[in-house]
């Protein structure tokens, strides 16, 4: 698995300025993820496994005189090789290996108390899905197996996600989402898939004035 994501870095770095002025604080997310749908289980695609990982944030949140913030988010998933998806006769099969990395603004809401309790989250962002296909051929049955590896990127694909979580205080929180990435199923694309969803558990370290 690989996060090699340097762009939408750097468009989180600079977005950050606009909402510097204010009540403002950092955090860093670390969680693992469940893929769904045709991300777990695509016979081509899928990742054919229940958990996966690591998922990484980093956020930058405004927060305003009211319970809500908006926050610019930066996140990283990946899915490293796990399962097997049976290719042709003769005991050949690939492996998928995914990098989820997204670039959102979140919209987030505390309904209970002000440094704890109670929060949701809902969000528009950017995906760049990157799918790494290891196909292995065994030369004879229980001998030496030959491979290769075929990379394919979709850049720039609408993603949402929404969630919630528990602020237990101005520096510790857990929280969970539903991510998904509308992607191009064209044949010549290489995902052979239309969405890409999953969901996602991390906890989260703050800093800053705003928690």
């Amino acid at each position: 698995m690989r996060f090699g994501f340097p762009g939408l870095a750097v468009l989180l770095a600079v977005s950050a300025g606009p909402l510097g002025a204010g009540d403002t604080s950092w955090a860093f997310q670390l969680g693992a993820m469940a893929p769904q749908g045709s991300l777990k289980s695509d016979p081509q695609a899928g990742a054919q496994q229940s958990l996966g990982g690591p998922v990484l944030g980093l956020l930058f949140e405004r927060s305003f005189r009211t319970p809500d913030a908006v926050r610019l988010r930066l996140s990283l998933a990946g899915l490293r090789p796990g399962g097997r998806n049976p290719l042709g006769t003769g005991g050949a099969y690939t492996e998928s290996d995914w990098s989820l990395p997204e670039v959102g603004l979140d919209w987030r809401h505390q309904w209970t108390g002000s440094t704890s309790g109670w929060y949701s989250t809902v969000g528009l962002g950017l995906a760049s899905p990157r799918l790494d296909r290891t196909a292995h051929w065994p030369l004879s049955p229980g001998g030496p197996v030959v491979g290769g590896t075929t990379r394919f990127t979709q850049h720039h694909k609408p993603a949402a996600r929404i969630g919630g979580g528990w602020q237990f205080n101005h520096r510790f929180s857990a929280e969970g989402a539903y991510h998904f990435v509308n992607v191009d199923s064209a044949p010549q694309e290489g995902f052979g898939v239309s969405r890409l969803a999953w969901f996602e558990l991390a906890v989260g370290i703050h800093w800053g004035r705003g928690r």
